[in-house]
């Protein structure tokens, strides 16, 4: 078994962090914004000698984790349901890339099925 633990910003609600603490997780708090935030959690954790970690969230978090060029491999799960319009999300949020030329290609990709889904994995570093 493995720890749980929660990152968070300073802002997040207090009852929500008691009841994660309730639950059994270990809840951090990390000052920063964006990019600075994730080099700040990631340098906690590595003071807790985590080499492994899994990133849930929406597409802020997704971005900051982007824009600090924090990410070594992408899992996307694409379900075959169509949504969206002016007001849909992206994927990732940010600061994102603004040319094509400017991206990074994946390393290497597997696609899996899941159910009625598909997994996309990317690997976009090799340590």
């Amino acid at each position: 078994q493995a720890a749980l633990i929660v990152i968070v910003r300073p802002a997040a609600p207090p009852e929500r962090l008691a009841a994660l603490e309730r639950a059994g997780a270990e809840v951090i708090v990390c000052q920063g914004a964006g990019p600075e935030s994730v080099e700040v959690a990631l340098d906690e954790l590595g003071r807790r000698d985590v080499t492994s970690l899994i990133v849930e969230g929406g597409a802020t978090l997704a971005g900051s984790f982007v824009d600090a060029d924090a990410l070594d491999e992408l899992r996307i799960f694409i379900a075959p349901l169509l949504f969206g319009g002016a007001d849909a999300r992206p994927v990732a949020a940010g600061e994102g890339v603004a040319e094509l030329a400017a991206t990074r290609r994946a390393l290497s990709t597997e696609i899996e099925r899941c159910g009625e889904d598909l997994l996309l994995r990317a690997r976009l570093r090799e340590w």
